[in-house]
């Protein structure tokens, strides 16, 4: 049987016009667009304007090339279009890409976060039906309450979703820890009733640490120097192990 190898932690990028295309008019002129700027492109949200991050942008480059702004006008268009993704795949012998997230993620007016993070989670949907399941997205859970967050699990879950993505650290945004009981609802969610998974770290690990998360055998392993894994030198994993 042929090698067929997963990336589980790759990264996508909306297209700059992702949530202007159907915006509804009340928010029509506060959803997430891109402006260009002589430091690199920046999304600008409800008025207030963010680098566009450009370390998750920087496929098929050098790693001596790597810088942290640039412009969309300078990116592999398989950052966001599902067909030239897949090209950029087959090049690399990979079958299926586990899609984490690009792009603004935090809003602060709640009906503004509802709209953008559901359209964004929409995409990845729509990504995943135009690869022929080859591209699986993660979607976002907002966290500014417990009551938007399940409500979104519901809706992602019932499209189709195999896991989802959190904020690594609530407690910096004022929220409860994910330690605290407030999340339990949630976090229940994905020990007894749905097999998807959680990420970002600290919340894995304390599902990790509340026995919800077994350890098993390690199917592949790879050891690479650092350099060389920057450089894209190497094999990715080694022979199965299991």
């Amino acid at each position: 049987m042929a090698e067929r190898l997963i990336s589980a932690d790759s990264h996508v990028n909306p297209p700059p016009d992702l949530w202007l295309r159907d915006a509804p008019q009340r928010l029509a002129d506060r959803v997430p667009r891109v402006e260009s700027t002589p430091e690199g492109d920046v999304w600008v949200v409800d008025r207030k304007t963010q680098p566009v991050q450009g370390l998750s942008f920087m496929g098929g480059r050098d790693y001596k090339d790597y810088r942290p702004r640039v412009a969309y006008k300078e990116m592999r268009p398989g950052s966001w279009d599902p067909q030239a993704r897949l090209g950029d795949m087959d090049q690399d012998g990979i079958a299926v890409d586990v899609l984490y997230g690009g792009g603004p993620m935090r809003y602060d007016d709640p009906d503004l976060r509802r709209w953008c993070i559901a359209r964004y989670n929409d995409w990845l949907f729509e990504l995943e039906a135009a690869s022929a399941g080859r591209l699986v997205g993660i979607p976002v859970l907002p966290i500014d309450t417990l009551e938007e967050a399940l409500a979104e699990l519901r809706r992602v879950l019932a499209k189709g979703a195999r896991g989802v993505q959190v904020e690594s650290f609530p407690d910096n945004q004022g929220r409860p820890h994910y330690s605290d009981p407030a999340w339990e609802p949630l976090i229940g969610k994905f020990s007894v009733r749905t097999p998807v998974t959680m990420g970002q770290f600290p919340a894995t690990a304390f599902l990790y640490r509340q026995g919800l998360v077994k350890t098993a055998a390690p199917v592949v392993e790879a050891n690479l120097k650092l350099a060389d894994l920057l450089a894209l030198k190497g094999a990715p994993v080694s022979a199965p192990q299991n």
